[in-house]
């Protein structure tokens, strides 16, 4: 229903919950784990999408754990940029605007 009122996907296709390594809390953050394929994939969308898949993840784990920020971690380690509109080393506060 969602694609036929128009509504597409933020996460891209190639991306499965196997990409997803390892989520752990921390205080009230969450780290959150994923795999090269999925940093490959932000890559491939674009400074213009980079933001949106960004928070539409944050978002969607801040309202359902109830945790306050997100730190995402490719293969184990920070990425500082990925397709060039975000900082990706730091922390993500859910963002409601988004």
């Amino acid at each position: 229903r969602e694609r036929e009122a128009g509504f597409l996907p933020t996460i891209p296709e190639n991306v499965s919950g196997d990409d997803i390594l390892g989520i752990a809390a921390e205080d009230n953050m969450l780290l959150v784990n994923l795999s090269e394929t999925f940093r490959a994939a932000i890559e491939a969308a674009g400074p213009e999408k980079e933001a949106l898949l960004c928070y539409s993840i944050v978002n969607t784990l801040c309202l359902n754990s109830g945790m306050k920020r997100v730190c995402f971690f490719f293969e184990g380690k920070q990425a500082e940029t990925i397709a060039g509109s975000l900082y990706w080393g730091g922390e993500f506060m859910y963002n409601p605007g988004m």
